[in-house]
């Protein structure tokens, strides 16, 4: 969906960029996560025995769900690709955009080398890689190999390339993840001292304090 602005130039609406965004998001955790999936089950058939009906089901389910998000994310992809196309940025704006793309190519590799890299391999339950799962020494090797080298370099690099607007929106996210690191910890060990709940996992703790990071960021950047 586009609109035409009086310079004659057609431009995709901010909303419109930011549901793209959050598609395209949302399409490649499950792309990934339904790969890991349909790869556990049929790793867990005996090929010695047939698939019955409702494993035939299951398993298409899955392959097709994989297929489905996949096509999603493309379609996300080429749609944003032709919007940037039609609009007059500034090369800064285009390499930050770069960088973010490859940002989120490293994230989608890191998760591949944690989900492998269990003893398992690829049969390994997609949702295992937010676990506290035992690893092999080659995969922990390259994941702190990628993330003390690639990953500052892609920051560092992100962060000459932005604008203003950028930056707010980037410091905005951060200072709620902040708060949402600050209110979940200290709410969360206070009734794991009480036992009303778990010891306090920090990989959740984590991914929550990043989840709402990422979301500030991409609402205030793309609205």
């Amino acid at each position: 969906m586009t609109a035409q602005t009086d310079d004659g130039i057609e431009h995709t609406p901010a909303r419109s960029r930011l549901a793209s965004v959050f598609g395209l998001v949302g399409s490649s955790l499950g792309a990934i996560f339904l790969a890991g999936a349909s790869v556990g089950f049929f790793s867990a058939h005996d090929p010695s025995r047939p698939l019955s009906t409702v494993g035939l089901l299951v398993g298409a389910g899955l392959v097709g769900g994989t297929v489905l998000c996949l096509w999603l994310a493309a379609r996300t992809v080429l749609g944003l690709s032709r919007s940037a196309r039609s609009e007059i940025v500034a090369p800064s704006v285009r390499k930050g955009r770069t960088l973010t793309v490859l940002s989120g190519l490293l994230g989608a590799a890191i998760a591949v080398i944690m989900l492998i890299g269990q003893p398992q391999g690829f049969g390994a339950p997609a949702f295992s890689i937010f676990s506290d799962a035992p690893m092999q020494g080659w995969a922990a090797i390259a994941l702190i190999a990628l993330t003390c080298t690639a990953l500052p370099w892609i920051t560092w690099a992100w962060h000459r390339a932005i604008d203003e607007h950028e930056f707010d929106a980037y410091r905005e996210g951060a200072l709620y993840g902040l708060y949402a690191y600050s209110l979940i910890s200290f709410c969360w060990w206070l009734g794991a001292r009480a036992a009303l709940l778990p010891s306090v996992d920090g990989v959740a703790v984590f991914f929550a304090t990043y989840t709402v990071w990422g979301a500030v960021w991409l609402w205030k950047r793309y609205r």
